[in-house]
């Protein structure tokens, strides 16, 4: 399928980027259901790639694929240049983006000794050190939308955390610009910002240090126009009942604990440690800052309310800083003073092993996530061929529909779909038994569906429902896909 990252997440990424490249517009509609709408939807990162997806004929999935390449250098130019007031040495700065590009933990080591443990217990590990959460940058940039949201953020990062006390207000501004930017890229980036701008006096409050309130106060105003901006977009999303239903999907329970550290960073948290003990000894001008900004991510990811799992991702990064020196001067010592060239290189199988683990693993579930059976395949290519309509398919088609064709689907996303978990019980209802065809034909009017996507065993249910209605039948292998007659593709 060609789809290298979470593919349910990645297919809706292609979908709104071949939107934008068929309709040329930076307003979208949700493809993953077929309720009555109006475009709400904004994401600029999906946006520019629509567009140069539309003036150059590259395919969606190309340049999702190929953006990574670009944005990977410009993030890493971003972080060296404004990593400099917070590690003045050199050597240090170069540790720091060593250690943000392929540094890790033992999660890999951990979930392979976890098969001789209760599978339960071995289940859980898996899930909750998995590689997509974005325990390490490495695994997170897998996500180019990632990579994307982070370039701005760390501009707002710099001028919240780093940078010396303003003499105005108008000195943020074009922190509070790149904030607006990061909004449109990735709202959760966004969400983090505002959490580390918040814990920034509270850490240092908690941690009896003096709080620079005229500061605060530039901050604040300096934030005022981008802050009106966005609310002006998101009173006007939420004119958008299936806009305001996915926004509600932001609030969840499921969490990543502290309890993992040990496996996620292992022998780096232990250098972050040692390193955060001396920027305390040594009074850095930024420690504070710093401590705020790994709080607020520790915070979120163990939050019960804001779908924790989605910032833990942005912790990697300050660890990285605030472990570099320490590491460094690890290396330095097993390698110039001891002259033990085995323990250098344990040392650096501990820290880096994550990328090769990583891209093994990712080939492996390649292969058992991205194949998809030649039944769907060739019924994508059928559909394809189709005038756009609305689809009544299983959910696992529904899921690439919009991202291959210009259909919407009633099925199709676990976060897009509107009462995604009832649509799937409703339509495993309808093809598991033919007394249950009212409900198909209450779907299809009341959604106006013009295609229908069922298993070649569920045929009499839908022929039962739609009798005199079915323009055409075609079958292919273990799918059979209806035409109806009251569709623009008669």
């Amino acid at each position: 399928m060609g789809v290298p990252f979470i593919p349910k997440d990645f297919l809706s990424y292609i979908a709104l980027i071949r939107q934008g490249a068929e309709e040329g517009t930076w307003i979208w509609s949700n493809p993953f259901t077929t309720d009555p709408q109006t475009p709400h939807m904004i994401m600029f990162f999906f946006t520019m790639l629509g567009m140069l997806c539309r003036f150059t004929g590259l395919d969606p999935v190309w340049s999702l694929e190929l953006s990574r390449i670009p944005l990977l250098f410009i993030f890493f130019a971003c972080f060296w240049y404004l990593l400099a007031p917070l590690l003045s040495d050199y050597r240090d700065r170069c540790m720091a983006a060593v250690l943000v590009a392929f540094s890790g933990g033992l999660e890999y080591f951990a979930g392979g000794l976890s098969d001789f443990l209760p599978a339960r217990v071995s289940a859980q590990i898996k899930l909750d050190t998995w590689q997509m959460y974005g325990w390490n940058t490495f695994s997170g940039f897998y996500n180019p939308l990632w990579i994307a949201a982070m370039i701005p953020a760390l501009f707002v990062l710099k001028a919240v955390l780093w940078s010396p006390p303003p003499e105005s207000a108008k000195s943020f501004i074009s922190a509070g610009i790149f904030f607006f930017i990061t909004y449109l890229i990735h709202p959760y980036t966004a969400l983090y910002l505002v959490a580390v701008i918040v814990a920034v006096p509270v850490t240092k409050m908690l941690l009896g240090e003096t709080i620079d309130f005229k500061k605060q106060k530039n901050i604040f105003l300096g934030f005022v126009p981008a802050g009106l901006a966005l609310l002006a977009i998101v009173i006007w999303q939420s004119q958008d009942a299936l806009c305001r239903q996915s926004a509600a999907n932001v609030f969840s329970s499921q969490i990543l604990s502290v309890f993992w550290y040990p496996l996620t960073y292992g022998l780096l948290g232990i250098m972050a440690i040692r390193g955060a003990c001396r920027w305390s000894k040594e009074a850095h001008p930024f420690r504070f800052s710093m401590f705020a900004w790994i709080a607020a991510a520790i915070m979120l990811h163990s939050s019960p309310l804001t779908s924790g799992y989605r910032f833990v991702f942005f912790l990697h990064l300050p660890v990285c800083i605030i472990a570099a020196g320490a590491t460094r001067e690890l290396f330095t010592h097993l390698y110039c003073v001891k002259k033990s060239f085995i323990s250098t290189f344990l040392v650096a199988i501990i820290l880096f092993s994550v990328p090769v683990a990583a891209t093994y693993d990712s080939v492996l579930d390649a292969e058992k996530l991205n194949i998809v059976h030649n039944d769907i395949m060739q019924t994508m290519a059928t559909l394809a061929e189709l005038p756009a309509g609305n689809v009544v398919s299983p959910p696992s088609i529904g899921n690439m529909l919009p991202a291959f064709t210009s259909h919407r689907v009633w099925l199709g996303h676990w976060f897009l779909t509107p009462d995604y978990m009832a649509r799937e019980r409703t339509y495993n209802l309808i093809v598991s038994d033919v007394k249950n065809s009212g409900l198909l034909a209450e779907i299809v009017e009341a959604h106006k569906i013009s295609y229908i996507v069922v298993p070649a065993a569920a045929s009499p249910t839908v022929e039962k429902a739609l009798a005199g209605r079915i323009a055409r039948k075609l079958k292919h292998g273990n799918l059979a896909t209806f035409v109806l007659a009251a569709s623009s593709a008669q």
